[in-house]
């Protein structure tokens, strides 16, 4: 009886992994730029927009199950699609008005 008492004191000691708890910190969420995608897909450069929303999705999921670094990663990636799409867009626009007034003059 004294050694199931010890092996039972022994099993106590650890955990089952599925027992354990992982939970980490929660963070404050990253920045996901969905707004900014939404608006250069509409007004500047569709292909930049679209992916833009999709980094921006990505961002939210991650952050969601958890992985903060995953999410930082997409909202940076996010950015980066929509900054240069709203620069492919607002050079594009330039260029455009410039061309209509060239030829309307």
């Amino acid at each position: 009886m004294a050694g199931n008492e010890v092996a039972m004191s022994q099993q106590s000691h650890f955990a089952h992994p599925s027992q354990v708890n992982m939970m980490r910190t929660p963070q404050a969420p990253p920045k996901d730029y969905l707004i900014m995608a939404v608006l250069v897909t509409i007004f500047c450069c569709l292909p930049f927009g679209i992916v833009g929303i999709i980094k921006s999705n990505s961002a939210r999921t991650m952050h969601v199950i958890g992985n903060y670094e995953e999410a930082e990663l997409a909202s940076k990636s996010a950015n980066n699609w929509t900054t240069a799409g709203l620069t492919f867009g607002i050079i594009k626009w330039t260029i455009y008005v410039i061309v209509i007034i060239l030829y309307t003059v």
